[in-house]
């Protein structure tokens, strides 16, 4: 959810964002792991395309995509300690002229 909520803050009017993969999950505190399945995740989901180079956030599917795995009884979320309100503060500052 955050690399969607941040690919969704950082793109153009047409969805698209050009932040390279080291700088995403060095702003989100992710480590390559996390990223990869993150983004994989939201390619699976049809909420984002992605070339290699570029992300484009992608129109919301008509019905929901379920996750084909179920949670675990006993998964607790990960918290992210990275706030929001720092994520969108960071990437506004980087796109002032």
């Amino acid at each position: 959810m955050l690399l969607y909520l941040f690919l969704v803050l950082a793109s153009d009017r047409h969805g698209l964002s050009f932040y390279s993969y080291d700088k995403i999950f060095t702003l989100l505190q992710m480590d390559l792991d996390q990223y990869i399945n993150a983004r994989n995740g939201l390619i699976d989901k049809d909420l984002i395309a992605f070339d290699g180079t570029v992300f484009q956030v992608l129109e919301l599917p008509a019905t929901p995509v379920v996750s084909p795995t179920p949670l675990k009884a006993d998964h607790k979320p990960t918290r992210n300690p990275v706030p929001i309100a720092r994520l969108v503060d960071q990437s506004l500052k980087r796109m002032a002229p």
